[in-house]
């Protein structure tokens, strides 16, 4: 909470939060339905962490990011995985 992150959106498609300052952060998924793939990208090194699942519809907790300082967090429909740690 207190950060100002990014969201960029195409509903019933993809969300992406840019975190400059990681931290956890929820996305509000209230007009999406169903299953959501959640992936953190590492934006120093590029790399991706491992696809979580999350449900719509509802404000979604992303969880603590997969790593630390620059961190975005993408959102994909119709994937799934496990619990966002």
């Amino acid at each position: 909470g207190g950060q100002n992150g990014q969201v960029f959106a195409k509903a019933g498609e993809v969300f992406a939060v840019y975190l400059p300052n990681g931290g956890e952060a929820t996305v509000d998924l209230s007009g999406e339905t169903g299953n959501w793939g959640l992936r953190w990208y590492n934006v120093t090194d590029g790399t991706w962490s491992t696809t979580y699942g999350v449900t719509a519809p509802g404000v979604v907790s992303l969880g603590t990011p997969a790593f630390s300082g620059d961190v975005a967090a993408v959102l994909v429909a119709g994937e799934t995985g496990p619990p966002a740690p």
